[in-house]
């Protein structure tokens, strides 16, 4: 169910407060939820698109379990999408989590969603990646976010460039500013990034997870 943030009747508002309430407080309590029941508090056109554009949230449990993150960790969702990892990581753990996003009206889903389930280690901002100072966060996370250039179906909207030239472009970039980070960084990908990680990240772990390869590196 899902209604604009701030534009619905006191009625539905209520029903969706509980239902909020419902789903965050057994994410607490780290009991399992589908991601059926999860994805129900975004649009409809967003939910369709959730099997190949959103992180499933058993992914999301197992890059934690990897990662083991701690409230002095910083999380960059590369191509942050609705929030789905962002807003899900965050209530298990007490890392800060932020996405970057160059879709505004994605980057206003996810920032409405966080505002419902009252979120305060989290922030979304819309704007391209080199906009982000990578150097300020301790993990990315990259669910293959420049893949979209090429897909012929399932894109989530007509805005983004289509072809391989912009597709290396993006790679291209990601990869210079993997190079400003820190040692001791690490990486999550899903999928992949789209390309090889700069030489200095090191494989510690791969595996095949609901759909695809989960990837952890890190920096030397």
């Amino acid at each position: 169910m899902w209604f604009p943030f701030g534009r619905v009747s006191g009625g539905m508002r209520q029903i969706r407060e509980e239902q909020i309430k419902e789903i965050k407080g057994r994410i607490l309590k780290n009991h399992a939820i589908t991601d059926i029941e999860f994805d129900q508090f975004y649009p409809e056109n967003i939910r369709s698109l959730s099997a190949i554009q959103w992180t499933p949230l058993k992914v999301i449990d197992r890059s934690l379990e990897l990662l083991r993150l701690t409230s002095s960790d910083s999380v960059l969702d590369v191509g942050s999408g609705v929030g789905k990892f962002c807003i899900y990581a965050s209530m298990k753990c007490d890392a800060n989590f932020n996405g970057i996003e160059k879709r505004n009206s994605l980057a206003e889903i996810s920032n409405a969603l966080r505002i419902e389930f009252n979120l305060k280690n989290v922030q979304f901002k819309c704007g391209d990646m080199n906009s982000v100072d990578w150097y300020e966060h301790s993990v990315f996370y990259f669910y293959n976010p420049f893949f979209e250039s090429l897909r012929g179906t399932g894109r989530i909207d007509g805005t983004v460039p289509h072809g391989l030239k912009p597709f290396s472009k993006s790679i291209h970039q990601a990869k210079e500013c993997l190079k400003r980070t820190k040692s001791g960084t690490k990486v999550i990908t899903f999928h992949s990034m789209g390309g090889k990680l700069p030489k200095d990240f090191i494989l510690i772990h791969k595996e095949y997870c609901v759909s695809g390869d989960l990837e952890y590196y890190i920096k030397q």
